[in-house]
């Protein structure tokens, strides 16, 4: 298997407020080596798309899941643009 061309880490991005105030709640810590945080991404971006054929609410699942996949994608995008490679 080849080594992997993704270099760089993720860089701090807080989201999901969680109340009027707009708290946020949840954050992709910063540190983390980007092939480990796409491959994080990927999963819940499929775990969206399972649970949109399930049981319970899918629209919500769907909605925080997808929420999350974005969140670490946009964590590896400022990275590279803060001077990281990707």
């Amino acid at each position: 298997m080849a080594a992997s061309s993704l270099q760089g880490v993720t860089v701090r991005k807080d989201f999901l407020s969680c109340n009027p105030e707009q708290n946020l709640l949840f954050s992709v810590n910063s540190g983390v080596p980007v092939e480990d945080a796409l491959a994080m991404a990927s999963t819940f971006l499929a775990e969206a798309l399972e649970a949109t054929g399930g049981d319970g609410c899918p629209i919500f699942a769907a909605r925080r899941l997808t929420e999350l996949a974005k969140e670490v994608i946009d964590s590896v995008l400022s990275s590279a643009l803060e001077g990281g490679a990707v």
